[in-house]
This record gives structure tokens, C-alpha cells and sequence, in this order.
């Protein structure tokens, strides 16, 4: 299995993450997940706008819908296999 050393610089509750019992792949995890939801919650938002200004049908825009979510799912369960295969580690100084 890769190791990755990763140099964190993070702060955490004022404490550095090198300094706390904390999970480093659930904490790459949690970045990768929030970057991804920010990126299909703009695409939902910019399908209610489209459906707002009526440039497209309620059908359409809940087939749309549907598929961001369903994009936005498979991308969390690939995401999940993948980091799966990896194990960060702090590099120490």
C-alpha cells in the first residue's frame, strides 16, 4: 500500500493536527467530501435558477436534479475506494 507523508499545517481548535489523536485518511476524506458538495451544490443551484428565470420544465428539472445527485453519490463512493488504497502519515521533522 503507498504511504504519503503529508507535511499538515492545519489548525485545529487552535491545536496542530500532528498534536491530536486524529484519523489522517478520514481527515483527507472529509476535505476531499466537502470540496465535492460544494461543487454539485452549485450545480443545484444553478438548476433552481434555471427553473426560476423558466428555462426549464419542473420535469426537467427534477430529471436534472436527479442526476447531479446521482453523480454527486457515485463520486463519493469512488472517491471512498480509491483513498481506501492509500495511508497517510504526518512527516515528522
Amino acid at each position: 500500500m503507498p504511504v504519503f507523508f503529508i507535511q499538515c499545517k492545519a489548525i485545529i481548535g487552535k491545536r496542530f493536527v500532528k498534536d491530536m489523536n486524529i484519523n489522517l485518511n478520514e481527515l483527507v476524506k472529509g476535505f476531499v467530501y466537502r470540496d465535492v458538495k460544494k461543487l454539485y451544490l452549485g450545480f443545484l443551484y444553478a438548476l433552481e435558477d434555471l427553473k426560476s428565470q423558466d428555462k426549464i420544465t419542473e420535469d426537467e428539472f427534477q430529471r436534472l436534479r436527479k442526476r447531479v445527485l446521482d453523480y454527486g453519490n457515485n463520486c463519493y463512493r469512488n472517491i471512498e475506494e480509491e483513498l481506501n488504497n492509500f495511508d497517510f502519515k504526518l512527516k515528522e521533522k
